[in-house]
């Protein structure tokens, strides 16, 4: 049965800066059914809450994250910069 991998980021509830991470082994037939048992994980260390999640098969490919992986980029950020013509 293929192993994947939940890696989550948990933020503190009482105001205190910084972040703890953790990471998960969970085995499941297929892709769904891993992600099935990500969305149903509850190991949230008391007094912080869950920040992140991603689900990573074995090769490496993210499957699932409890955000949507957006793209990084603003559709704004080249406003007013000239394209380079060399």
């Amino acid at each position: 049965m293929p192993v994947y991998r939940l890696r989550c980021s948990y933020a503190f509830t009482d105001g205190r800066h910084g972040t703890a991470f953790d990471e998960h082994e969970i085995a499941a037939a297929t892709d769904e059914e891993a992600k099935s048992k990500a969305q149903a994980a509850r190991d949230t260390p008391p007094k912080m809450r869950l920040a992140s999640a991603v689900l990573i098969k074995l090769d490496g490919h993210p499957i699932w994250s409890l955000q949507p992986m957006a793209d990084a980029r603003y559709p704004f950020a080249r406003d007013g910069v000239e394209p380079f013509e060399g």
